[in-house]
């Protein structure tokens, strides 16, 4: 390995084969280094195997770093991804939630469309190669790998950060230790939260619930939809964006599982049900307003009796149940780990790169994708941002070798 490459892009992830494809084609030559035996293992997670690659708002306020997003749209617009991705060859669709899928809905199709742009335009991948350090000398970098050194005039960071890495010997934030390069502390992303309860009577249960969360009295994020009961915390799509503000432990998650009526509203919905089944028990008698096994465990927290009939339920009873409906509190929390995450929140430090992504230390040295300190909600917005960031930085590329 002792020829110089011309641009060479660590990890093969959705942000480096976007790259290597867009570069290739264009008739940049690059190296693709990936630390696992085959590229673009994750992409067959996406959207639960149907690849939900973009999404067609790619609204900044999804996004932790909402500014710096508005910022990359004005450089890097939708329409403008959307005909790169046209002249990559890419046949897609769009769902009613704006969300973007290749037409095949299946995302070993999407990775099929990467690899073969890369072996159309001859593009070199090397497999299971970790990347050990970077060094520069002069105006070449010197990249230190399982298989020897690799001088590049270019290198692109593409690694995505530890749910790419957690099985492979490349610990990218070590590297840019001896870099210099900033970062902010990393947690999981898009992932549960534990709630440190037993919540084994309910596990398994998915119903639609208004989730916050707060630190303190301070609201850090709220949001309606499905939620899936684990038998020690909870998943679905508003508590796993919930988790991308969760920078510490014990914040308060608080669950209202009918937002669309108030209190008093709830106490009429529960005495009517009661009337109508004086003789059944309230998880009976409500089972077509929430679930049983939901009241059963609401009853279990106040100490009533889920056996007890509804002619010996007291005042106080409805009134406890319906606030507890509105308000299910729980403080002892914490993230499932990065096993169970989709994606890492945190990264680089936004102010170490310029808007083409290029780094303001090292010149001809850039970042893109998931190792930025770029996060954002389900529904394509992650896996957008990685495309965007790598069109913007091939776009640059392709400039400096003209």
């Amino acid at each position: 390995m002792n020829d110089l490459k011309n641009i060479t892009i660590i990890g093969g992830g959705v942000s480096g084969l976007i790259l290597g494809s867009y570069l290739a084609k264009r008739g940049v030559s690059c190296t693709i280094l990936e630390g696992n035996d085959r590229i673009g293992q994750k992409i067959l997670q996406t959207g639960n195997g149907k690849c939900n690659f973009f999404n067609y708002k790619l609204e900044s306020n999804k996004y932790n770093h909402p500014e710096f997003i508005d910022n990359l749209k004005t450089i890097q617009s939708i329409d403008n991804t959307l005909n790169d991705l046209d002249f990559l060859g890419l046949t897609y669709t769009v769902s009613e939630e704006n969300r973007m899928y290749p037409a095949s809905f299946k995302a070993s199709s999407f990775l099929d469309f990467l690899r073969y742009n890369l072996n159309n335009e001859n593009v070199e991948v090397i497999t299971s190669c970790y990347v050990k350090d970077i060094k520069k000398d002069n105006d070449i970098y010197l990249i230190d790998t399982s298989k020897g050194i690799i001088k590049s005039k270019y290198v692109v960071l593409s690694t995505g950060s530890y749910v790419e890495t957690k099985d492979v010997k490349c610990n990218t934030f070590n590297i840019l230790d001896r870099l210099n390069i900033k970062y902010t502390n990393t947690h999981p992303g898009l992932v549960g939260i534990k709630v440190g309860e037993d919540l084994s009577i309910i596990s398994g249960l998915r119903i639609n619930s208004n989730v916050s969360l707060y630190n303190n009295d301070e609201l850090l994020y709220s949001e309606f939809g499905e939620v899936q009961v684990k038998k020690d915390g909870f998943s679905g799509i508003p508590v796993m964006n919930a988790a991308n503000r969760f920078d510490k432990d014990n914040l308060k998650l608080v669950f209202d599982f009918d937002p669309f009526h108030d209190l008093t509203q709830i106490k009429g919905i529960i005495g009517n049900s009661m009337m109508s089944f004086i003789d059944q028990t309230l998880p009976e008698s409500l089972c077509t307003y929430i679930p049983k096994e939901l009241t059963m465990y609401l009853l279990k927290k106040l100490n009533i009796k889920p056996s007890l009939s509804n002619k010996d339920v007291k005042f106080k009873h409805i009134d406890d149940l319906s606030e507890l409906i509105k308000h299910v509190e729980f403080n002892n929390t914490s993230l499932y780990g990065y096993d169970n995450a989709h994606i890492t929140c945190g990264g680089i430090c936004l102010d170490e790169i310029n808007n083409n992504f290029e780094s303001k230390k090292y010149p001809n040295m850039y970042f893109v994708g998931e190792i930025l300190d770029i996060n954002g909600n389900c529904g394509g917005y992650n896996m957008g941002f990685a495309i965007s960031s790598a069109l913007v930085a091939a776009k640059s590329l392709i400039k400096c070798c003209k």
